[in-house]
């Protein structure tokens, strides 16, 4: 049986990923470099990419920790996204060639798309054949039935986008560079909020429900959203705390989880806005993911 984990990723000179448990102790370390973005499937397979070196993608197995496959080629190794298609699907995106799709039991690449801008900052499976790419100030949407581009959402500002949140069956959020954070209608293409609020790179957005996005920036800010009039509800910062990367999560029905690049990685309550927690991490956090939804414990 999976006990309750979290896992925080240091930053691109760190040479290990540290797993915690829920009492905030580290349980195990995976020694390797240059962490960079996790993806999680299904609770069992973890995906990390390597964006400032030339290690590329690797697929663990999370029950046990043991690597499943890796590859260096794409874009000489220098990946700044990856997304699941399936339990064997994987895609990736950097600063060139577009998207390329692989096998993970092989480790061979399948397929390739050419995305409007080449780089590819992030990736975002929005339905079971719809794949969202962003690159600068534009995101495809690709058909992967038909292996085409069914729309391109224009950004306007010709900011790379660093993270893209599926909300609902029709809108998606993407977080940008510029910074701002845009809602979208993917299915008819059209823009329907831009949020301003931020004045750093947005790096990490999270749906919180249908109505509420929570977005993490290099203010060192993390912002709450109602996306039913395209407001803020409150803002939570810990300026002691460094900067956020890609390192906000929905950790339970109340608590935000975050990681920032002053070693700390803090929780954060919903509802009212608090801080719950904080613990000192054993290195900058570039990037975090919450491997299981756990029942939080204050300190």
């Amino acid at each position: 049986m999976i006990n309750d984990f979290l896992v925080a990723i240091g930053d691109l000179s760190s040479s290990k990923i540290d797993i915690y448990n829920q009492s905030k102790s580290i349980i195990h370390s995976i020694s390797i470099a240059d962490a960079f973005r996790f993806k999680l499937y299904s609770n069992s397979l973890l995906a990390k990419v390597s964006g400032g070196s030339t290690l590329g993608w690797q697929v663990w197995n999370r029950l046990n920790w043991t690597l499943i496959q890796s590859n260096t080629q794409t874009c000489n190794g220098v990946i700044y996204d990856c997304e699941y298609i399936d339990s064997n699907t994987l895609a990736v995106g950097g600063p060139c060639y577009g998207v390329d799709i692989y096998n993970i039991q092989t480790g061979m690449k399948i397929k390739n798309f050419t995305t409007s801008t080449n780089l590819v900052n992030s990736l975002k499976l929005i339905t079971h054949n719809l794949l969202a790419a962003g690159g600068y100030g534009k995101i495809d949407i690709y058909n992967l039935s038909t292996w085409s581009v069914l729309k391109t959402l224009d950004n306007m500002d010709n900011a790379a986008i660093n993270d893209i949140a599926l909300i609902s069956e029709s809108w998606l959020a993407s977080g940008s560079q510029a910074p701002n954070i845009k809602i979208w209608d993917f299915t008819l293409g059209t823009l329907i909020y831009t949020l301003i609020g931020h004045t750093g790179w947005v790096n990490s957005l999270t749906v919180i429900s249908s109505t509420i996005l929570a977005s993490g920036a290099m203010d060192w800010n993390i912002i709450l959203w109602d996306l039913k009039n395209g407001q803020s509800i409150y803002t939570l910062n810990d300026k002691v705390s460094g900067y956020i990367q890609y390192s906000l999560d929905f950790y339970n029905d109340d608590v935000l989880i975050c990681g920032y690049t002053g070693w700390k990685i803090n929780f954060w309550q919903i509802s009212t806005g608090r801080l719950l927690s904080t613990f000192d991490a054993s290195h900058g956090v570039l990037s975090l993911i919450a491997l299981d939804k756990c029942k939080f414990k204050k300190n």
